[in-house]
């Protein structure tokens, strides 16, 4: 039985004080490895998958009544159909920090996509053109077994090999080739995925006459020069964009939350990533748990460090909420979810969250080559701190 990964929708559901409108049903999918098709949010950050791959095909689903009824949300400025408990972009755009999927109605004059000016004017659900964004992330294999995630070194089993297989012969002929971003990772790292490592050192930039951008969500212990001189395909593309999922600003944190990556590989990594010639942006990650909440404002200085380093390009610093797909007892989740207010370690994160936040505005406001992102509600610094200005 594949595995539902729509699962946190309705626990973390918040009214939103604005009108907002998300680009992201109307240019960008999700596969994941169940076959689901989805914006490419999380897939517990909306209430349903836009259809499943293996069931219906992709012109059923990009124009099908659930692709159709999240545009509506967009366009009647509710996002029902979307959680503010999640969603980092929701988050911002309600706080009034402008963002690249999530706009206020009052500014959609400031949208820049055809596609985008063209619902909006003609209020229509239905979208001509393919996504410009296609997001691979249906296959799980890693090469770590970091306890936020999995219990070990996953192997997929003939079931799950059998799906692979079918949702990677239908990506491949129908959906991908006229994408102007591929991007891959989320669910796993494409590095250590033998189908996706195959098509990145296989393809050809004659394949996808549209590709403008490549982009990689990874651990980075296997991103290093060796692979690099064999992906000659991602070498053309005008931009490589890399998110390095790290969780530890120090390398004995790291032996807890990344087994058995190697920190020095991993800083010896990064240092290669920045320097690469077509690098577009670098995002470095850190999935907030009970044993390195401690560490987010270093993580945040690692940030400013590789933003000095090799080639000048947008860095982000990314905070996420520890999510449940499934691996966790509920007792083993709540042991972990230090954001959580019966936690008992919940009263010392939260002095280290404020600080993120406060780091976060400034940052905003005055440092756009620098960035720091995270998708805690704001509910949280409240209680905290009272109202942030």
């Amino acid at each position: 039985m594949a595995v539902n990964f729509v699962t946190g929708f309705q626990a973390n559901r918040k009214p939103n004080k604005h009108k907002l409108f998300c680009r992201l049903p109307f240019t960008e999918i999700s596969i994941l490895p169940n076959g689901d098709v989805t914006p490419t949010c999380c897939p517990d950050w909306i209430e349903f998958p836009m259809g499943n791959i293996l069931e219906r095909s992709w012109q059923e689903i990009w124009n099908g009544k659930e692709a159709r009824a999240l545009r509506e949300s967009s366009l009647d400025g509710s996002l029902r159909h979307c959680s503010s408990g999640w969603c980092p972009w929701l988050q911002s755009a309600d706080q009034g920090f402008p963002n690249s999927h999530v706009t206020r109605h009052e500014n959609l004059h400031e949208l820049k996509e055809a596609v985008t000016i063209n619902a909006v004017k003609t209020g229509s659900t239905e979208v001509v053109v393919l996504p410009k964004t296609v997001n691979l992330i249906y296959d799980r294999s890693c090469n770590l077994r970091c306890p936020s995630c999995r219990d070990d070194i996953l192997k997929l089993s003939k079931e799950e090999n059998e799906i692979l297989r079918k949702i990677h012969e239908v990506v491949a002929s129908d959906v991908v080739r006229s994408a102007e971003t591929l991007t891959m990772g989320g669910t796993g790292d494409p590095i250590a995925s033998p189908v996706l490592r195959d098509l990145l050192i296989k393809l050809r930039i004659e394949d996808y006459p549209n590709l403008k951008t490549i982009g990689l969500q990874t651990n980075a212990q296997l991103l290093n020069s060796k692979l690099w001189a064999q992906m000659e395909g991602v070498q053309k593309v005008e931009n490589f964009c890399v998110e390095v999922s790290i969780d530890a600003a120090s390398s004995g944190v790291y032996d807890l939350v990344r087994p058995p990556g190697k920190w020095s590989v991993l800083m010896e990594n990064l240092h290669f990533i920045k320097s690469l010639p077509n690098l577009g942006m670098l995002i470095i990650s850190f999935v907030v748990q009970e044993n390195n909440y401690h560490e987010m404002e270093e993580f945040i200085n690692l940030g400013k460090y590789l933003a000095k380093t090799g080639k000048r390009v947008p860095v982000k610093v990314m905070f996420y909420q520890i999510r449940s797909w499934g691996q966790f007892t509920e007792d083993g989740y709540l042991s972990k979810q230090v954001q959580n207010t019966s936690h008992p370690l919940h009263k010392k994160f939260l002095p280290h969250l404020h600080e993120v936040e406060i780091l976060r505005i400034q940052h905003v406001k005055d440092h756009p080559y620098f960035m720091i992102e995270h998708n805690f509600p704001p509910e949280l610094m409240e209680n905290y701190t009272g109202v942030l200005s």
